[in-house]
């Protein structure tokens, strides 16, 4: 299987139930460093391949056009939205309480 971008929410999630932990993704440091996190998931699943660096997810990936709705944008990976949420604390709080807890 090739590893792209658009792969990681759901390959991270499939990593905390099925892989070790050190194969666990988070979003921060797939935002901050995402070559490095991709050379850890294809170091520690085997089966995994790259065929592109998800720095330059950007450049070769397609986005569906429900994605490209949602997103508004198709963009580089960048930092700017880290930590955002706590800007929005009261939707946050409304989330939770509308959808039960976010533990992962």
């Amino acid at each position: 299987m090739i590893l792209g971008y658009g792969l990681l929410a759901s390959l991270a999630s499939f990593c905390r139930g099925n892989v070790s932990a050190k194969s666990a993704v988070w979003r921060e440091d797939a935002v901050h460093d995402p070559n490095t996190v991709q050379r850890a998931l294809t170091d520690s699943i085997l089966w995994l391949g790259t065929l592109h660096p998800f720095s330059d997810y950007h450049q070769h990936a397609t986005l569906s056009s429900q994605s490209e709705r949602a997103m508004h944008d198709f963009r580089a990976i960048n930092t700017d939205s880290i930590g955002s949420w706590q800007d929005n604390l009261l939707r946050v709080v409304a989330q939770i309480q509308r959808h039960s807890s976010i533990h992962s």
